[in-house]
């Protein structure tokens, strides 16, 4: 992420004994034909003698709040439904927003509107970050 331009990448983490406890990063998120604010959640990374504490969805919360005060209205992941639904997060399908790269696993393509309203159908391709989009990440 080294060569991702500051104001295409926000980065949080957290210590605990001058140790790194928690992190997550959010980079910027294009789309073909619509300037529209957006930014990719990945990745978020708890350690494991942190994890099944909340931590993770609380560090999500509090980024998306940083976003939100930014005025970003799209936010996209790629994971585990049952996790990031906890956080608002909503499965969509790539007719209605497609993923910059093949999905392994379509089911795990979520969005969430920062803007609480519905999620937009947004014709042509998207665009994340270059060290994101590798094949292996989706």
């Amino acid at each position: 992420m080294a060569e991702v331009s500051k104001e295409d990448l926000l980065v949080y983490v957290t210590e605990e004994d001058k140790a790194i406890a928690r992190g997550i990063n959010f980079s910027r998120f294009r789309f073909e034909n619509v300037d529209l604010p957006a930014f990719l959640l990945a990745p978020v990374a708890i350690h494991t003698h942190f994890q099944s504490k909340g931590l993770g969805q609380e560090l999500i919360r509090f980024g998306l709040s940083q976003l939100k005060s930014l005025g970003v209205a799209l936010v996209f992941t790629y994971g585990d439904i049952n996790f990031y639904s906890r956080t608002g997060f909503q499965q969509i399908k790539e007719a209605q927003i497609k993923a910059p790269l093949p999905l392994t696993y379509p089911e795990g393509w979520m969005a969430l509107n920062l803007k609480e309203e519905p999620i937009p159908n947004i014709a042509g391709n998207t665009i994340c970050v270059s060290p994101i989009a590798k094949p292996g990440y989706w």
